[in-house]
Parts: C-alpha cells; structure tokens; sequence
C-alpha cells in the first residue's frame, strides 16, 4: 500500500499523495479554461436579438438595459432617453 504524503507549504498538515495531484490537476484546469472562456465570452455579442422562421432571418435587433417609454398624446415636457418608434403601434417613444 502506498502511503505517500504531500506536506505543503504550512508543514503541519499532510495532503495523501492522490489528494494532491487531483488539487493540482483541478488549479491547472482552471488555469487554462478560465481565460479560453473570457476571450470567447468577449466575443460574443449577447444583447442581439434574432427572430427566424425555419432558419430565415425575420428581425434582429439589440436587447437595451432598459425600458420602453411611449409618448402621451399630449406631453408636458421633453424626457431624457434613445428615440425610437414602438413597433407595434407605430407611435413615437423614447428608451429611458
């Protein structure tokens, strides 16, 4: 049987041998997917937005962090905010 043991770095405390090269196996691993993942999740574009019917392209867009504000009919005063057109109604608004 082998009872090989791994004193790390405190010196009082014994790692078995196999304990060790999983922990070192699994920090390697991290150490490697860990960037791979963030530069593929860099470059993904994750606020877009397609619409497809059996794979035709209908409307793509941008998803925004915020909300859809519609302009009353008769408005008191001028908001802040990305104009656009609300797509169902086809009225003037604003994202805010």
């Amino acid at each position: 049987m082998n009872d090989a043991v791994c004193v790390g770095a405190i010196g009082a405390v014994g790692i078995p041998g196999k304990i060790a090269r999983i922990i070192a196996l699994a920090v390697r691993f991290i150490q490697v997917i860990v960037p791979i993942l963030l530069i593929v999740w860099g470059m993904l574009d994750l606020g877009k937005a397609v619409m497809a019917q059996k794979e035709d392209e209908i409307k793509k867009g941008y998803v925004y962090d915020y909300f859809l504000a519609l302009e009353p009919s008769m408005p008191t005063g001028e908001i802040d905010g990305i104009e656009a057109i609300e797509p169902a109604y086809g009225i003037p608004s604003k994202w805010i």
